[in-house]
């Protein structure tokens, strides 16, 4: 009776309280755009900052999935290399002012609003996260009856 559709409800929110919902799937496009923002407030401390980085690097790999299959980016990189690439692109930037760490988490988020917003095409993703292990694996197979100027030509010498 009452009693198990109580006992009912409660394991489905349990379930659903353990399974991410990407918001890109969870809001509609114009809702993403149109909700509202939340002021952005300075980090106190440097632990604080670097706290809101990994945070934000969780959040990262937990949409990334859901931006893999919207861009169709599984044909060119997986998701491990993707998460690798993104976890190099994070251990590139040193520094220890809470200051430069708070504006470069502030790009950060817009740029991840405007991914699963879907403002950018295929080839943008590609060109910017995804373009030099590309290409690296395009260029490592140079067919043996290629010509010198092409050669010269596609590493820029002539």
């Amino acid at each position: 009776g009452e009693t198990t559709t109580y006992y009912t409800f409660l394991k489905r929110s349990e379930m659903a309280a353990k399974t991410f919902v990407p918001r890109a799937k969870l809001l509609s496009q114009s809702a993403i755009l149109s909700a509202p923002v939340p002021a952005f407030t300075a980090s106190h401390s440097l632990e604080e900052a670097r706290y809101r980085v990994k945070s934000f690097f969780r959040d990262i790999c937990r949409e990334m999935p859901h931006i893999s299959k919207t861009y169709y980016l599984e044909d060119v990189i997986s998701n491990r290399e993707l998460r690798a690439a993104l976890a190099e692109e994070f251990r590139t930037c040193k520094t220890d002012n809470p200051k430069e760490i708070d504006m470069l988490l502030f790009k950060g988020e817009s740029e991840l609003t405007t991914i699963v917003s879907q403002h950018y095409q295929r080839h943008h993703l590609i060109s910017k996260y995804v373009s030099d292990k590309y290409d690296a694996h395009m260029i490592s197979g140079v067919p043996s009856n290629q010509s010198s100027f092409l050669t010269k030509f596609y590493s820029g010498a002539i």
